[in-house]
């Protein structure tokens, strides 16, 4: 089978440019660079702590109710997210149309859970957690001590209780109905913890039971739309800490759930068991994906050629890159190409 190279973008341009922000600054310093290079899946984050940058109906968009703001960057990102929505439908109507014109499938990528000790009253902490503090992983009134791990999960969703599971499916189902994307991705990693610490191996049937809703609205999503939808998902670097945060990534390819596997964060490379999660794939289409993490090891040329073999030795049908968007586009073409 041919190989599958994916780039996960984090979003950061919104933030950066402008404002307001120009359609060609999205092509030219966001998209085009992957143009003629091995990637062939662009996957854009579209928002973390379900506050999103992009076009949403149903969701949260980014400081939507704000006029004044105490941090640039923040204020940069609301100005370009209301300009793209008001002149150009929206910054995942942009991009998609930008991969189409470059022949690369799109992607947005959802962040099932973050864990950043965001202050209440910042624009990023999120409305749907300020106002249903019964759904997260601390509880109202639970006394937590700092620094446990009970206390640096406290403020993610807790996936135990349906209303989460159901809003974060809207979520996903709303991506893949209005926008002209090619699948999506639910990245369980970006911070793992989607249970509370001890529960989540006994509700790893919950989360399959969600994918397994997500996937059947996918194939009617599809079949309207005359295409198929690809699900991707992010996982632990081994099918036992996948299974221990909740995740049953065996159940899930074996089942013909998910497309595609990213094993991992990329954080820990030449621990990822990726040979087990390809003999887990043996004889279904589902593609297993090596990661890395633009950390700085992994910056060296010689070291993603380490890891990249033994991801390819180890049955690996794909490379997945995260945070890798300020590589040139001769990085793009010619050391990734180097490592395909």
């Amino acid at each position: 089978r041919s190989i599958r190279v994916l780039t996960n973008d984090d979003g950061w341009i919104l933030g950066t440019y402008g404002p307001p922000i120009a359609v060609e600054e999205l092509r030219d310093r966001m998209v085009a660079p992957h143009q003629g290079t091995p990637f062939d899946t662009f996957i854009w984050n579209v928002g973390g702590r379900e506050v999103f940058s992009y076009e949403t109906e149903i969701g949260e968009r980014f400081a939507q109710d704000v006029e004044r703001f105490d941090d640039p960057p923040d204020r940069i990102r609301a100005e370009n997210l209301r300009h793209l929505i008001a002149h150009h439908g929206g910054p995942v109507t942009v991009i998609a149309q930008l991969c189409r014109e470059i022949g690369m499938k799109f992607f947005p990528s959802l962040r099932m859970n973050t864990h950043y000790n965001t202050d209440e009253s910042s624009v990023s902490f999120g409305r749907f957690r300020r106002d249903h503090p019964e759904l997260l992983i601390g509880r109202p009134g639970e006394e937590l001590a700092t620094g446990s791990l009970l206390w640096g999960l406290r403020t993610g969703k807790d996936y135990a209780l349906p209303q989460v599971r159901d809003f974060m499916n809207s979520i996903a189902i709303e991506l893949l109905e209005r926008f002209d994307t090619d699948g999506i991705e639910l990245d369980f990693m970006r911070h793992p913890g989607v249970f509370r610490p001890g529960e989540a191996y006994a509700n790893r049937y919950l989360l399959t039971d969600m994918i397994r809703q997500l996937r059947r609205r996918m194939e009617e999503i599809g079949t309207a739309k005359g295409r198929e939808l690809e699900l991707a998902v992010r996982v632990g670097p081994t099918l036992a800490d996948s299974e221990r945060l909740g995740m049953e990534a065996e159940v899930w390819i074996k089942e013909g759930l998910v497309d595609l596997v990213t094993t991992g964060l990329g954080f820990n490379p030449f621990d990822a068991r990726v040979g087990e999660f390809a003999e887990a794939a043996e004889g279904t289409p589902c593609r297993i994906l090596g990661c890395f993490e633009s950390l700085r090891p992994v910056m060296d040329t010689q070291v993603l050629r380490a890891i990249a073999a033994r991801y390819w030795d180890e049955g690996a049908s794909g490379l997945y890159f995260f945070n890798f968007y300020s590589m040139s586009a001769a990085w793009k073409k010619d050391v990734v190409g180097d490592l395909v």
